[in-house]
């Protein structure tokens, strides 16, 4: 069985064996952990895309690369669970879709937590700036401002 090179992000970390490029592939891309990277946790974490490439050792133009989704936990919320909410006055917008702005070809929602004040924000048209990949979808978390504590009472 042939071997293969792994490498997460442009750091070779490893060298396996694996019946093809396919399986090494899977390997690679299973072994991508979100704990590896402080901006999917805490108030401001954020989604990533980490690239992994799987090289043969003995056949340099048998590779193959892929880009996996870290989406982040969301943060610790002061209830025992977040109540996304989008008021206007927080999250601003028109009243017809509060916290709802239009961003190249999707929109950017805001939401605040009712028990905690913590925002959510998702782009469904995100832009890797990496590789100025579009079109991506992208969760992020902001700490609480005084805005949105004064409307949650935390």
């Amino acid at each position: 069985m042939p071997k293969y090179d792994l490498i997460e992000e442009e750091y070779h970390y490893d060298t396996i064996t694996a019946p093809d490029l396919a399986a090494a592939l899977k390997v690679a891309v299973n072994a991508v952990d979100a704990a590896d990277y402080a901006d999917t946790d805490g108030p401001c974490a954020r989604t990533i895309w980490v690239d992994v490439v799987v090289i043969n050792c003995a056949d340099r133009d048998d590779c193959g690369r892929a880009s996996v989704t870290l989406d982040p936990a969301a943060p610790d919320c002061s209830s025992h669970e977040h109540a996304w909410q989008s008021p206007l006055s927080v999250v601003g917008g028109v009243g017809e879709n509060p916290g709802v702005h239009g961003h190249g070809g999707g929109v950017i929602i805001t939401e605040v937590c009712r028990n905690c004040g913590i925002y959510r924000e998702t782009n469904t048209w995100a832009q890797r700036s990496e590789t100025g990949e579009q079109g991506l979808y992208w969760v992020g978390y902001r700490e609480a401002d005084d805005a949105s504590i004064s409307w949650s009472g935390t």
